[in-house]
């Protein structure tokens, strides 16, 4: 039995999840609610029951990531922090779905990336970053919850990783490398940490992507006893690690007027 047991597509996933921390743009802030917060609880724990509950959703939501992800990875004109890079969407589409092999694989993941990041973004205009916190983590959770003691994961990915979406459009479910494969409420989680670290310095955010890539490694040591890993718990790990060090500043939150007298806490 190998010491090492994944590929070197598992780390090109990992690495890839950890590099969409930096993807999304500080967001502007509307209207907070904390419970909002939640919204990647029901991404993560929610999609994977519907899914074991309903097999046919996985047919479902094949083909609404077959269209929707490069729609939603469009919003990146406003979304990322490099928005001329939203441009090559179409292009990648275009690779995802009339290429082969290798090519398809990373246009298609890439999509999956820049379309999470964008998602990531939209919930953060929504969500206070404490919300978002609460969010994360309690998604991490449930989905260790959901490998670890049930077979929920097992059996949504299962179903996931065998639809096919109509018309012969590219397979956006999930992304893919070689062998390795990630759901799309991971890269999600990857991008909420990014919004959470938005307003942070870059250092603070480039430690948050070494931290994802880094406890990825020995985590994937878990593949000698677990035939899938909950790929939230790396993004988790880096949330802790560096929320310590935020500063704290919602600078697009909105304001209400205080009465003049001293500020405490």
């Amino acid at each position: 039995m190998s010491i090492i047991p994944y590929t070197s597509g598992f780390v090109a996933l990992h690495l890839l999840q950890a590099v969409t921390v930096l993807v999304p743009r500080d967001p502007p802030r509307f209207f907070q609610r904390w419970y909002l917060g939640l919204i990647p609880l029901a991404a993560i724990g929610g999609v994977a029951l519907l899914i074991v509950e309903e097999p046919r959703a996985a047919e479902v939501a094949t083909d609404i990531a077959a269209v929707g992800t490069p729609l939603a990875a469009l919003a990146g004109l406003v979304a990322f922090r490099l928005r001329v890079v939203a441009l090559l969407v179409p292009a990648l589409y275009l690779v995802a779905w009339r290429g082969s092999g290798r090519p398809a694989e990373v246009a298609g993941d890439l999509l999956i990336v820049g379309a999470a990041a964008a998602l990531a973004w939209l919930t953060g205009m929504v969500a206070p970053r404490g919300g978002l916190v609460v969010g994360i983590l309690a998604a991490t959770v449930v989905d260790v919850y959901q490998v670890v003691v049930t077979d929920q994961i097992a059996v949504a990915a299962q179903a996931l990783s065998a639809a096919a979406p109509a018309a012969g459009l590219p397979r956006l479910q999930e992304l893919a490398f070689g062998t390795a494969s990630m759901g799309w409420g991971d890269a999600y989680l990857a991008g909420l940490l990014g919004v959470v670290l938005a307003g942070e310095t870059l250092r603070l955010r480039l430690a948050a992507v070494a931290v994802v890539a880094v406890v990825s490694l020995p985590f994937g040591l878990l593949f000698h006893w677990l035939d899938i890993l909950p790929a939230t718990v790396p993004v988790a790990v880096a949330l802790c690690v560096t929320l310590p060090f935020r500063h704290g500043n919602d600078r697009n939150a909105p304001r209400r007027a205080a009465p003049d007298r001293r500020r405490v806490g």
